[in-house]
């Protein structure tokens, strides 16, 4: 079973599908979501240095966090990644009043295209996949936590 049915936007029968989020989203949220925590860590220990320290360690975090570059068609913060029997299809996932709903598709690329597929467990909360196309060129994506099984699918799907 798959998070949307995108047989319609995309025209044929979907094998497998999940949502996918840009590439680094995960670490920018981390890092808006702990800044709060830093602070009351920084008060906690009330010295100029442990906060000139601090600040360091949290930029070479986000530098190293964002090192890998994505080549993936822009598609927002969110999209969903299709499989279908002869194409892989990135569609853009747009906000709707209640739901999210699938919108246009970013981009269509033949089966053939693509050389490898991978799926990575990088952090807790999100991970990694990776397919790597023919042309050399590496889409980068997120996967959150609740929609891993999706992407297993997906994977399999590319490998198989």
């Amino acid at each position: 079973m798959m998070e949307h049915d995108a047989s319609e936007v995309i025209g044929s029968m979907v094998l497998a599908g999940c949502k996918v989020n840009r590439w680094g989203a995960e670490a920018s949220r981390r890092s808006d979501v702990t800044s709060s925590s830093l602070i009351a860590d920084v008060v906690a220990d009330v010295t100029v240095n442990a906060l000139r320290a601090a600040i360091v360690s949290r930029k070479a975090k986000r530098r190293k966090a964002t090192a890998m570059v994505s080549s993936a068609p822009s598609f927002g913060p969110t999209g969903y990644i299709a499989v279908t029997a002869t194409e892989l299809v990135l569609i853009k996932v747009e906000s709707g009043v209640m739901m999210a709903h699938l919108g246009k598709v970013v981009a269509r690329v033949s089966r053939s295209e693509v050389a490898s597929a991978q799926l990575e467990s990088a952090a807790v909360s999100a991970s990694a996949m990776i397919i790597t196309l023919a042309s050399g060129e590496n889409w980068l994506l997120e996967v959150a936590r609740p929609s891993r099984a999706h992407a297993e699918a997906v994977i399999g799907k590319l490998q198989g």
